[in-house]
């Protein structure tokens, strides 16, 4: 399984630079269409301004960079002018017919950073599709050697590990943490990782101690010591895994992430 389009949202910060590589080695992978939207800065007052050049310039040597970067991988590329006014409605609409968007928090030592940040906890529900959270800090342009799936039986975690499928089939560990099921569940961990593995996807259900940590420190704990670089969660829910995963006062796995992190509603 391979992914058809991607959509990738991008701005003038270095953090969009790696979403940019991320995006690229995703669609070079597939031999996807990769979508570039361009999230313009909205300029503050000259005595604020975080742009050392002309915005025009800006977006001018994106749009060819961009240009140039599809055409160095034989990949098909559509350039897209975001509305900064409404950008999470405007990326929602060009989701609507892709496999996966690639978008991020904003870079916060990156002084212009805070004029392009998008909500992703909004965007996964205004979207439908699968959105690929990228870090803060820099990572590897190649993502999903090893997984991490956060489960506990509800729909929105057999979304997400079902959209994020392309991965799984090609990564080299897959190791499914179930730390709190919801009640309300059909599906145990064992039954998905049967469910993986009947796929040929090398799928191992994580039985490390649950440390009763929060849960955004909770999953990051087993981050480091099993080298994983995908991290894969469904959005909202009722357990105490899917309430702290995205949404309310518990956003702190998106905000602290270290890898990226596949988001499903």
């Amino acid at each position: 399984m391979r992914f058809g389009d991607i959509l990738v949202c991008l701005d003038h910060t270095a953090s969009g630079s790696q979403r940019m590589a991320i995006a690229l080695a995703l669609a070079a992978h597939s031999q996807a269409r990769l979508i570039g939207y361009y999230a313009t800065p909205r300029r503050g007052p000259p005595e604020e301004d975080f742009l050392d050049v002309p915005l025009t310039t800006v977006i001018e040597n994106k749009a060819a960079d961009f240009d140039r970067q599809v055409r160095l991988r034989n990949i098909e590329g559509t350039w897209v002018m975001g509305d900064s006014s409404r950008t999470v409605e405007d990326l929602a609409k060009y989701s609507r017919c892709v496999d996966l968007l690639v978008a991020g928090l904003g870079d916060p030592d990156d002084a212009g950073s805070e004029h392009n940040v998008v909500d992703i906890e909004k965007l996964v529900i205004a979207c439908g599709r699968p959105v690929l959270g990228t870090p803060i800090t820099t990572t590897a342009d190649q993502v999903g050697k090893n997984i991490m799936i956060a489960w506990d039986g509800s729909r929105q975690a057999s979304r997400a590990m079902h959209d994020a499928l392309p991965f799984l089939r090609d990564a080299s560990s897959v190791r499914l943490v179930s730390i709190e099921s919801d009640p309300r569940a059909i599906a145990s961990p064992n039954e998905a990782v049967a469910h993986l593995q009947r796929m040929g996807i090398p799928a191992t259900l994580d039985e490390q101690i649950d440390l009763q940590l929060p849960i955004g420190e909770e999953i990051l704990s087993r981050v480091d010591p099993n080298e994983i670089d995908l991290i894969v969660a469904g959005a909202f829910g009722h357990s105490r895994l899917a309430e702290h995963v995205v949404g309310g006062a518990s956003r702190s796995l998106l905000h602290q992430m270290m890898v990226p992190v596949l988001v499903s509603h």
